[in-house]
Order: C-alpha cells, then sequence, then structure tokens
C-alpha cells in the first residue's frame, strides 16, 4: 500500500487504511505497552504485527513540525519477561517505509518515568529522537530541540536492561541534520544479576549525507547498575561505531557524568564527545566542556574507563580533524581483583587524512586502580595512528595522577601516564605541554610471603616516533 502526502503537520497525515501516520508508527511491529502505558489498540496491534503482508508506505514532500509536551508521564510493566517502552517527540519506521522531506521536532520532556520490574525485563525510553528499527526510513533535512528534565528509567531483577536515548538518531539521512538538546538529571538504573544501564545523549547511529551538528547541554547524568556482571554506561554526543557522516560539528556542554556499577565483572563507562564511526572528506569538530566526571566499580573482574573527546581505534576521518576540551576533575578508580581503570582524554586512535588540532584544558585527573592484578592507564592528549597532514597538540593540565597498588603474588601491577605523544608522523609537528601542577605515576606490587616491593609504570610526554608504553 503507499501514498503520496504533501503536509504541514504530520498528526494529519494518514495511510491509505484511514488511519493516522502516528497511529500506523506506534503500532505497527510494537508490543500492546503503547507509548505510555497500555496501549487501547493492543488487538489491532496484533493482527498488524502478524501480517507480515501489510506494509504501510507513507511519502510527505513538504515541511513536517511535531510539538511534544510531556508531564510527569509514567510507564510501567511488572512481571518476568516484561517490557516497557516510552516516547516523546520520536519518528520511527518500525516496518515499511517512511519519507519525509523536512522534519522539525520540537519537545518538552518534565518528569518521564518509565520502569521495568522482574526477570528478564528491559525498561526502554526515547525522547527526541530519530529512530529507524526494521523499516526503511529516509529523512531529508531534520530539526530536532529538546528540553528535558528530571528523566528516569530502571529495570529491576535479573537479567535486566535499562536504556534511555535522546536526541538519537539511526537511518538514513540524506540531508542536513541539527540538534539542540537540553538535558537535566537524567538517571539510568538497573538492579540485579546480569544487569545493563545504557545512556544516550546525543548519539548517532546512521548515515548522514550532508552535514550533521549538535549542541548537547547536560546537567548530572547518572548511570548505575548493582549486582554481578553489571554494566552501566553515560555516553553524551558520541557517534556509533556503523555511523557515516560528512561533515560534523558536535558540541557537549555538561556539569558532570557518573557511571557507578558495583559488583563480580562489573562494567562502569562515561564516554563524552567521542567519535566511533567514520567521517568522510570535510571538517569534523568535536567540542567538549565538563565539569567532574566520574567511573567507578567495585567488585572483582572490573573495569571503569572515562573517553572524552576521543576518536576510536579502526575508523578513518577524511579532512581534517579539531577537538577542544576544557574539563573539570577526571577519576576513573577501580576496586577488587583483577581490575582496570582508564582515563581517556583528546587522543586520536583513527587514520586521519588531514590536520589534526587538539587542544586540551583538564583540571585534575586520578586514576586508580587497588586490588590484585590492576592496571591505571592515564592518556591525553595522544596521536596513536597515521596522519596524512600536520599535528598541533597544546594542553594544559592541573596534575595528574596514576596508582595501581596491590598484592602482586606474580601478578600483573602495572600504571601507565602518557601525555602529548605522536607515534608515527608524516609531516609537522607541534605539541606544547603546561603541567601546573605534578605528574605523579605508580605502579607498586606487595608481594608478602617473599617480602619484596615491584615497582611497574611507564611515563611518556612530548614524545615524537613509535616509542610507547
Amino acid at each position: 500500500m503507499s501514498c503520496s502526502l504533501n503536509s504541514s503537520n504530520l498528526k494529519t497525515a494518514t495511510t491509505p487504511s484511514g488511519k493516522s501516520v502516528f497511529e500506523v508508527a506506534a503500532q505497527t511491529g510494537s508490543n500492546p505497552t503503547g507509548m505510555f502505558g497500555t496501549s487501547v489498540h493492543g488487538d489491532e496491534t496484533q493482527r498488524v504485527k502478524h501480517e507480515s503482508s501489510v506494509v504501510e508506505l507513507v511519502n510527505i514532500d513538504g515541511f513536517v513540525r511535531e510539538t511534544e509536551t510531556v508531564t510527569l508521564e509514567i510507564n510501567a510493566a511488572v512481571g518476568d519477561e516484561s517490557v516497557a517502552i516510552q516516547r516523546a517527540g520520536v519518528v520511527d519506521s518500525p516496518s515499511g517505509e517512511l519519507n519525509i522531506g523536512s522534519l522539525d521536532i520540537v519537545e518538552t520532556v518534565t518528569g518521564a518515568v518509565n520502569a521495568a520490574i522482574g526477570y528478564n525485563t528491559v525498561a526502554e525510553q526515547e525522547v527526541g529522537s530519530v529512530i529507524n528499527t526494521e523499516g526503511d526510513l529516509n529523512l531529508g533535512s531534520v530539526s530536532i530541540t529538546g528540553v528535558d528534565t528530571g528523566q528516569m528509567n530502571a529495570a529491576l531483577g535479573a537479567n535486566t536492561r535499562a536504556i534511555m536515548r535522546v536526541a538519537t538518531i539511526t537511518g538514513n539521512v540524506p540531508g542536513n541534520f541539527s540538534a539542540q538538546s537540553s538535558t537535566t538529571l537524567p538517571i539510568n538504573v538497573t538492579i540485579g544479576n546480569r544487569t545493563e544501564s545504557t545512556m544516550g545523549l546525543g548519539y548517532w547511529e546512521g548515515d548522514i549525507r550532508s552535514s550533521g551538528s549538535l549542541v548537547l547541554q547536560s546537567a548530572g547524568a547518572l548511570a548505575a547498575s548493582i549486582g554481578d556482571q553489571t554494566t552501566a554506561y553515560v555516553g553524551l554526543a558520541n557517534t556509533g561505531p556503523e555511523s557515516l557522516l560528512y561533515g560534523l560539528d558536535m558540541t557537549v556542554m555538561s556539569e558532570g557524568a557518573l557511571a557507578a556499577p558495583i559488583g563480580y565483572a562489573s562494567k562502569a563507562e562515561v564516554s563524552l564527545g567521542e567519535i566511533m564511526g567514520t567521517a568522510e572528506n570535510g571538517f569534523t569538530h568535536m567540542k567538549v566542556v565538563t565539569g567532574p566526571v566520574l567511573s567507578a566499580s567495585l567488585g572483582a573482574h572490573t573495569t571503569a574507563t572515562n573517553r572524552v573527546g576521543h576518536l576510536a581505534e579502526g575508523k578513518r576521518v577524511g579532512g581534517r580533524y579539531r577537538t577542544d576540551i576544557k574539563t573539570g576533575a577526571l577519576l576513573a578508580f577501580a576496586l577488587g581483583d583483577n581490575t582496570n581503570a582508564i582515563n581517556m582524554i583528546g587522543s586520536v586512535e583513527a587514520d586521519v587524512g588531514g590536520n589534526v588540532d587538539i587542544d586540551i584544558t583538564i583540571g585534575e585527573v586520578m586514576t586508580g586502580t587497588v586490588g590484585v592484578n590492576t592496571a591505571a592507564e592515564t592518556i591525553v592528549g595522544n596521536v596513536l595512528s597515521p596522519v596524512s597532514g600536520d599535528v598541533d597538540i597544546d594542553i594544559v593540565v592541573g596534575g595528574i595522577n596514576s596508582f595501581a597498588v596491590g598484592l602482586s603474588t606474580g601478578k600483573e601491577i602495572y600504571s601507565k601516564t602518557y601525555v602529548g605523544n605522536v607515534l608515527a608522523p608524516k609531516s609537522y609537528a607541534n605539541i606544547d605541554i603546561k603541567h601546573l601542577g605534578a605528574i605523579f605515576n605508580l605502579g607498586l606490587g606487595l608481594d608478602i610471603l617473599g617480602i619484596k616491593i615491584e615497582r611497574v609504570g611507564c611515563v611518556k610526554i612530548g614524545n615524537i616516533g613509535p616509542d610507547p608504553c
């Protein structure tokens, strides 16, 4: 089935079956729990879901503006294998094809609570986003403006997942994409064995063929997970590993972020302004201004990681790349047997086809592990992959403290501090590093039975050439 519509308001657009576009988008391929609680169209939803021959094709050639205001909405699913999904200001194409020439989303969300309680449950909250799940979603130019306060997403029970997405885009956007989002006190929590808490604010995982710009303001982002084999992730203004971008300008301003899992084999990760995908020819710019950033994990086999303004390994930037970073304190701390703590700020691990400019100002950095077989790494403003153009690095840092302390008993205790190094320059490289405080690096292992102390550490500052730790 197909139709072609010219509309100034998506709410008035209908498919050939007489349904509104939003009714089809909310129902097709979804569960009976609608956007905000139980759907009144549950029976019809199941009928559409199980008729694979039913496909809605909607073409909207003109301008579409969607305005959404949500206040004190509570959505909950209780019971084993339950799912709670909450959406506001979201465009999706769960089945069939949705083509929109120009889209403008304006959303305001206050006090939205989404919860799934029980074994093997999922709580998913999406606000001000373009989500392409299984259908064919093609958009021209897209603009998203959002103001969100007091969002909470929680999953309680074993094998649970809590996922929060704000100003997220997936799918194909041939035209320009711009988003401005302000988020205050978003909280994403899981409690139970084998749980996962994922918060993505300004996460782009798609094919943006023209140019993309994002300005994200966040106050106090928190992701927490409690229980064995748990993961807590906070991501602000990131691109996904499968994203393909043609010109990117991202800015994230955060008052602070916290990821804190507690339990055996737990993992804490905070990522601000990280490019994990591919950027083709053009100018790629990432700007990060943030207050304190904390990732802490407690328990054996745990990891705590902060990544700020990071260009991820294994990808490529075709043109010029620039990152500007101003941060307060950064703390990554892991406590327990076989632990790792990593602070990675403004480093380049992808190939760059043009010049690289890195400008970093940091307050204090502390990376620490305490336990058996521990490792701590602080990596600031390094170019660790080939660059075709010039490299210019300017770093001002208050102080750096890296330490790994524990009982060695023949196991590894290791600490690394790596600041302003360029491994493989093909042209000119300029490095300027000012540290206002001390740079402290300690790897200390104590073998009580053998009554000996082992110190293992590596410090590299302002070096050019293949001489890493």
